[in-house]
Order: structure tokens, then sequence, then C-alpha cells
């Protein structure tokens, strides 16, 4: 007997763009359970790092950070981390392309 899938993409406006989920599960019920808990961590991770609300983790490290320690959820530190990385990452060819330009380099 031959097993089949059902499949769907679901996409929604979060974190400032649309985040599409896309699902293969065995059953409708297993597939629309998944699409529905993937959303609801995106928005919770969206929630966490909302620089505009006042209560969010991202706020308070701005607000507060400079003078103590602040807790925040492994979410939101990975992502953070991702995006300091990210950054020096994005300097580093930054600057060694207009090193290049500078001096005339072609590649």
């Amino acid at each position: 007997m031959t097993s089949r899938c059902v499949e769907a993409r679901r996409a929604r406006p979060l974190l400032g763009t649309f985040v599409e989920i896309a699902v293969r599960a065995p059953n409708e019920t297993i597939l629309r359970r998944a699409i529905a808990v993937g959303f609801i961590a995106i928005a919770e991770v969206q929630g966490r790092m909302n620089r505009h609300d006042p209560l969010s983790e991202v706020s308070r490290l701005n607000r507060e950070a400079a003078w103590r320690r602040v807790a925040v959820h492994r979410s939101t530190l990975a992502v953070l981390r991702a995006a300091g990385k990210f950054s020096r990452i994005a300097a580093a060819y930054s600057t060694s392309r207009s090193d290049r330009r500078a001096t005339g380099a072609t590649c």
C-alpha cells in the first residue's frame, strides 16, 4: 500500500514581510495543525522582537541593557546573535568591495 501525503503552502504578513510555511503531512488534520503551530511560533518571535512595543524584549534591551543584564527568550538571543554575525559579515564584504573600487581592481 502506498502512503499518500497532503501538501500545502500558506503565507501571512509577519516580521515586516510575508512569511510562507510549506508542509507535507500524512493527513489534513496534521497539516493544518503544523501550519497553525508554525505561524504561532513566528508570531511569538515577532512579539518578542517588536522594537515599537515598549513591553517587547528588544525594547527592554534597548532601554535597560546599558545598566543591567536583561533576560531574554532563547529564540530572541538566537536571532540577535545571527543578526550580529550577519552584520559583521556584511560590513567586511562592504569594506572589501569599497577597497577594490578604490584601488581600481576589477574582481
